[in-house]
């Protein structure tokens, strides 16, 4: 896993370590209206394995990140890449603000056009995807308003690019 530090207007986007995996962080997936639109999640997690599965991703290449308040370091959420091929410059990302009082507040704008930027600069990758449910209205407006383009379109989700050449 890559190390990654850099901050935002309001936050700091950081490499996340096993400390970041803790109570807090489970609360996120107790509740299914929390990860309804996350498509890896179908049933609530525990702790245990929250953590094998940090440490399991921890060995890959890729980019793990959480998302913290600047002004008391609070997790609100996490973005990750993965997977991250040099060879075609691309990468396929998910963000989940995992902290409900911080959904709607520009939170997923913030973060990952600075993140992106970031990556693309420091890491030459040039294409971004990404999926999205199609009841997930506001993660599609989002990632329109960051310049990601709709090309392929299934049943239930959107596929996503967005191309920095």
């Amino acid at each position: 896993m890559y190390r990654i530090k850099i901050s935002t207007k309001r936050f700091i986007i950081r490499t996340l370590n096993l400390k970041d995996i803790n109570q807090t962080y489970l609360s996120w997936f107790t509740k299914k209206e929390n990860y309804k639109y996350l498509n890896t999640i179908k049933k609530k997690q525990t702790l245990l394995y929250l953590k094998n599965y940090f440490l399991k991703k921890k060995k890959k290449k890729i980019f793990f990140c959480g998302i913290f308040l600047k002004k008391n370091n609070l997790h609100v959420g996490n973005i990750k890449f993965e997977p991250v091929n040099f060879n075609k410059k691309s990468t396929t990302l998910g963000i989940f603000i995992g902290n409900p009082e911080w959904r709607g507040k520009s939170c997923g704008y913030e973060c990952l056009g600075k993140i992106i930027k970031f990556i693309n600069k420091k890491y030459s990758l040039n294409y971004f995807y990404l999926g999205v449910d199609k009841k997930n209205t506001r993660a599609t407006k989002l990632y329109t308003k960051l310049g990601f383009t709709k090309y392929e379109i299934n049943k239930n989700s959107y596929k996503m690019v967005l191309k920095l050449i």
